[in-house]
């Protein structure tokens, strides 16, 4: 009886350490979109619908400065890949920090989801992306 029961038991921590040891693979490829490869980070001006890409990259967006009176869009078309597929960043008006966004990565075909893109309006003045990584959840 006894025996039957540290089968079992090592049995069940097998599975166990099995599943800790061996996660699941992460999901596949996504899908391009809109200019935007899978796996980058895209910049696009204007509206989503217009699809005015910018900029891709499956880095580091540069730290570009965006126009006065314009209206971008950042769109994160990473892959699953734990603790490293949301993208950070901030925006700087003058030096001075005015917002900080975190965004998802897009999990499948278009449109875009809405937890994978920040709006950014810059107003009266220029706006500068700065202070950017990928990193784990929001």
């Amino acid at each position: 009886m006894l025996k039957k029961r540290l089968t079992a038991l090592a049995a069940v921590a097998a599975v166990f350490v099995g599943l800790v040891v061996f996660p699941a693979s992460p999901a596949s490829a996504g899908d391009d979109l809109e200019k935007c490869k899978s796996g980058y980070v895209c910049l696009y001006r204007g509206s989503l619908a217009d699809a005015n890409f910018q900029y891709g990259t499956p880095g580091l967006l540069p730290n570009f400065v965006l126009p006065k009176n314009s209206t971008f869009y950042v769109v994160n078309n990473g892959n699953f890949e734990a603790y490293a597929d949301h993208y950070y960043f901030s925006t700087y008006r003058n030096d001075v920090k005015v917002g900080s966004y975190c965004i998802t990565y897009h999990r499948g075909a278009p449109p875009v989801d809405s937890g994978a893109w920040q709006k950014i309006t810059t107003g009266s003045s220029s706006l500068k992306l700065g202070s950017q990584h990928w990193g784990g959840a929001c």
